[in-house]
């Protein structure tokens, strides 16, 4: 008996297409991170370490760290958050009730192109991590779909989720309005309102449950977390009502800033015309299916799929509530991607009524997954692009130092060098590369971000092998203030460079 066959062969022909089209979009997007060695300034942080973990209420990743290995590999990890994140879509795709190929090969394209996983690469040394994050986000979304009683097994799910990376229950919660809203608007009104309300409220116990089982987990594994204030992690889930409804509408607002505003820096004209394209197809197609289904004769219905029409876009930002005092990360906003699966989901809906201009409408929301994807598909090697440069022009700067402190008259091996002061950016803006574009993509580092004091030591003893001393704020405004210092020039002017007590000071700003 041929087992990989026999069990191969029971996987239905789009899920099979769904994952593949994942590892081949996966592959072809990140390419350039997996074959090459791209750091910004917490990867070189955590070359052979996974990061915060309880401190951050992240209580699970430290059991996690060997899965690929103990180094921040970008092949391993980078692979493996490839083939997790092609699981993942799977059970999105599943629990969404997707059926065409069509939906099962652009489904896990736009997810794979979206900008954030870009972001989400440059750690490479945590990327598998969102991975399983994700995955675990996509089998309880699943569960709570498919199986009896789901909600109740999608809770330890999303305890673990959480538990890697807090923020990724929001793919869960993004999921299952776009669900419901689907359920509200079947044809011939197979859904009852009382049966949209019980199943809502079945997924609602799943995410509370999943939150607090979490918290529980997050407060017993590190007590001190509630006492944390690094990045608001200490006020999680404390929302005051008098704060909540600016907490909405700073939701909202981060929705708008992406998909009607283009306000980051990244993002092109030609994509913002896109997303307000997408938007209008969204609407229409929404419309067109109420109308055809004639949702509106059943006001339960119809006053259910507003409702979830009104909550997506704050479950796709939830994490403004969750965490209101969190600082903003591009990771945080994967979840996005859902606004153009959207169109896939309505699309399907559409076409089984086999109607030409609800063909017509999807044809261009189509058209329109493959423009955004290949406008994120280019911005993100851009960026990949870009750090690579950022790395070589760091890797000369900081050898053209080392090489003039080692070529001093008086110069020893074991003599300790030491950097002071900030890194001057003009000094490597001979050519400029489009700086100002990636200062909202987090984790792409440019120049600065790899010189700034700890970035550039660890730059230095992982990438040219030589031990660096590194002065702490109060140390450093010790030497600046020294009169020895204040004699010296600046970097690369003769005099930049100079033997201070022992050790080997070069002034860089």
């Amino acid at each position: 008996m041929d087992i990989g066959k026999e069990i191969f062969g029971k996987i239905p022909q789009r899920i099979r297409a769904c994952f593949f089209s994942g590892l081949v979009f996966g592959f072809l997007t990140h390419m350039a991170m997996l074959t090459h060695k791209l750091p910004n300034w917490d990867d070189l942080g955590n070359y052979h370490a996974y990061g915060s973990g309880g401190e951050f209420g992240r209580w699970v990743i430290r059991f996690l760290h060997p899965l690929g290995g103990t180094w921040s590999n970008p092949w391993i990890n980078g692979m493996l958050t490839i083939i997790l994140l092609s699981v993942a879509f799977c059970f999105f795709y599943e629990g969404l009730e997707l059926k065409s190929i069509t939906s099962a090969v652009l489904f896990p394209m736009i997810f794979m192109t979206f900008p954030s996983l870009a972001s989400i690469m440059t750690y490479m040394f945590m990327a598998d991590f969102a991975g399983i994050s994700i995955c675990l986000a996509g089998i309880a979304f699943y569960l709570a779909r498919k199986r009896r009683f789901g909600f109740l097994w999608g809770i330890p799910c999303l305890m673990f989720s959480m538990g890697i990376y807090q923020s990724y229950i929001c793919f869960t919660i993004s999921a299952l309005l776009m669900a419901l809203l689907v359920d509200a608007v079947r044809e011939n009104g197979s859904e009852t309102f009382g049966q949209l309300m019980k199943r809502g409220i079945s997924y609602a116990v799943m995410l509370l449950g999943g939150t607090v089982c979490y918290y529980i987990m997050a407060i017993v594994r590190y007590p001190q977390l509630v006492m944390t204030e690094q990045n608001g992690i200490g006020s999680m889930g404390h929302i005051s009502l008098l704060r909540l409804p600016k907490l909405v509408v700073k939701g909202y607002l981060r929705i708008a800033r992406y998909f009607f505003f283009g306000g980051y820096s990244f993002q092109s004209g030609f994509m913002h015309v896109c997303n307000l394209l997408a938007f209008a197809v969204l609407v229409a197609l929404f419309v067109l299916l109420v109308r055809k289904r004639e949702v509106y004769k059943k006001k339960g219905n119809m006053a259910f799929a507003l409702l979830c029409v009104f909550l997506f876009p704050l479950g796709m930002s939830f994490v403004d509530i969750m965490a209101p005092d969190a600082n903003f990360s591009m990771l945080m906003i994967y979840q996005f991607a859902f606004f153009y699966a959207a169109i896939l989901v309505l699309y399907e809906q559409l076409c089984e009524m086999g109607k030409w201009f609800g063909r017509l409408a999807s044809l261009l929301g189509l058209a329109l997954i493959l423009l955004t994807s290949y406008g994120d598909f280019l911005v993100t090697n851009e960026a990949y692009f870009r750090m690579e440069m950022t790395y070589e022009r760091v890797y000369s700067y900081i050898t053209r130092i080392m090489v003039r402190v080692e070529s001093m008259e008086g110069y020893q091996a074991e003599d300790p060098i030491l950097l002071v002061g900030s890194f001057d950016e003009e000094s490597m803006n001979g050519y400029r590369m489009d700086e100002e574009k990636f200062y909202d993509f987090s984790g792409v580092a440019l120049e600065y971000g790899l010189m700034t004091p700890g970035a550039r030591e660890d730059f230095i003893r992982i990438f040219l092998g030589r031990q660096m001393e590194y002065a702490a704020d109060e140390e450093a405004a010790k030497i600046k203030a020294s009169p020895e210092f204040q004699e010296m020039e600046v970097y690369p002017v003769e005099g930049s460079i100079k033997k201070v007590e022992g050790r080997w000071i070069v002034r860089i700003s």
